[in-house]
């Protein structure tokens, strides 16, 4: 700031302050003192008001809680605060027409309050002035690929109804079990345990061959209601696009505490169909991971955007086949986002635009579900309770690629060899080993070597147990 009379300058140090601690009221407040002041010193430059007015709007945004609105997609959310954070970055913006810090949250504010054509206008006049702000967010990221207002605005609904979905589906640490596990072979422990990271590995990689259809079996329900057709094969005119998948998972289960037996020794089911080593059933390992430290919130990630600080774990949902959107009845509203996901995708695919614009319309909408249409699966799973961690990276060859090859990393005792991501808030905790695992003794010995605080047991579950849940469906 330009040098000020003392009073202001106290003031100015103090919004700083308040802002960094979050104490968004009194921010508010000692802003409307500075700009009240500022009236009467006609030494105070407009340029100097113009970045008060940017706290202040910044102030009102953080008590709204407006970064929620968009993790959720839900732009209702601090409403009072939403004009009022608008109101501020407006004056920003006339008191310093250069100001593009206030472009950009003049912006985002316009987009969450769905005046899209001025939020398009904003955005794009602030990261065609400085790169950075088109890796901060996803409206900001949409509106330095397009060039059409219409195609920002149909990109940006489908956007917060992605978000919607994921914020229904989210775990909250909070709101969960502190622990969930992961059954694997030997090999694949001996490897963890190495590196000291848990890897997710490509969708293409998982057990499930129809990975991603039954969402699409949802869609399928949910447009024929709403009258709308064959929007799947328009986004995805190349099959590639949508089987060579740029997503990376990582699968848990949570455990059925209703067990007679310690949750921690596992399910029977799940050795016999995840926990093998070499083809033996039940003589691989169960790894316990503590997912406390995971995002309250959901992250989105683009092509060319770094990876979310955090990351998020989300519920998998269960499709029956000849009812697919009766499991959206578990959750509230999804049904009704469902819908209206239906709805933009189909505009989107028959927009009227140039054959490249439309081309980067679709690249964009296919990375939105990217991050959703791996949350579903169908219900003879349903058991598993799964929970997952979904990331996409695109390399080269699949899309445009603006990311850091380093990423990804190679598996090669695989042929060819299997691409992974590793996770950086995942280390196991505890180890159960298979109640068909070999020397257990030399494992134990092992894994203490390598981890000293790491707790190691045998499953005491007798291989051959009958799982009731399994014998009641048969």
């Amino acid at each position: 700031m330009a040098e000020l009379p003392e009073k202001l300058k106290v003031l100015s140090d103090k919004i700083k302050n308040l802002l960094a601690e979050e104490q968004w009221n009194e921010c508010i407040n000692t802003c409307t003192e500075f700009l009240r002041l500022a009236e009467s010193e006609t030494a105070v430059p407009s340029t100097v008001k113009a970045e008060v007015h940017e706290f202040l709007g910044d102030a009102h945004w953080g008590k709204g809680d407006l970064d929620s609105a968009f993790a959720s997609g839900d732009a209702h959310w601090g409403k009072d605060d939403l004009d009022s954070a608008f109101a501020s970055y407006n004056q920003a913006v006339k008191l310093n027409p250069r100001y593009l810090t206030a472009y950009y949250k003049r912006g985002l504010a316009r987009a969450l309050k769905k005046d899209f054509v001025n939020a398009f206008k904003d955005l794009r006049h602030a990261v065609e002035h400085v790169q950075g702000f088109a890796r901060l967010d996803a409206p900001s990221h949409i509106a330095s690929k397009v060039q059409s207002a219409e195609i920002f605005e149909h990109l940006l609904k489908i956007w917060m109804t992605v978000m919607g979905i994921k914020t229904a589906l989210i775990c909250s640490p909070s709101q969960s079990p502190k622990s969930v596990f992961h059954y694997t072979s030997l090999n694949t422990l001996q490897k963890l345990a190495g590196m000291g990271k848990f890897r997710l590995y490509n969708a293409d990689y998982m057990n499930d061959s129809e990975e991603g259809e039954a969402f699409w079996k949802i869609m399928k329900e949910i447009s024929e209601e709403i009258c709308v057709h064959g929007f799947r094969e328009k986004i995805y005119p190349n099959k590639n696009e949508e089987s060579l998948s740029p997503v990376y998972i990582g699968s848990f289960v949570r455990m059925n505490e209703s067990r007679k037996h310690d949750p921690n020794d596992g399910e029977l089911t799940l050795w016999r169909t995840y926990g093998k080593n070499a083809g033996v059933e039940a003589a691989g390992a169960c790894l316990h991971f503590d997912i406390s430290q995971f995002a309250e919130r959901p992250t989105q990630s683009f092509d060319g955007m770094p990876s979310p600080p955090e990351e998020s774990m989300y519920k998998v949902v269960y499709a029956n086949g000849g009812a697919p959107t009766k499991c959206l009845d578990d959750y509230e509203g999804l049904l009704n986002i469902f819908k209206e996901l239906a709805y933009e995708l189909d505009r989107i695919s028959q927009v009227q635009v140039s054959d490249l614009e439309k081309e980067v319309a679709l690249r964009l909408t296919r990375e939105l579900l990217d991050d959703i249409r791996f949350l579903f699966k169908a219900d003879y799973y349903q058991d598993e309770r799964e929970l997952r961690i979904v990331q996409s990276h695109y390399t080269p060859g699949q899309e445009e690629s603006g990311g850091h090859s380093g990423d990804v990393k190679e598996d090669e005792n695989h042929h060819p060899p299997r691409l992974y991501l590793t996770s950086e808030s995942l280390d196991f905790r505890a180890v159960t080993l298979g109640p068909q695992t070999p020397d257990i003794l030399g494992w134990q010995r092992w894994l203490k070597r390598k981890n000293s605080d790491l707790k190691v047991h045998r499953s005491n579950i007798p291989y051959g147990e009958k799982n009731p849940v399994t014998e009641s469906k048969q």
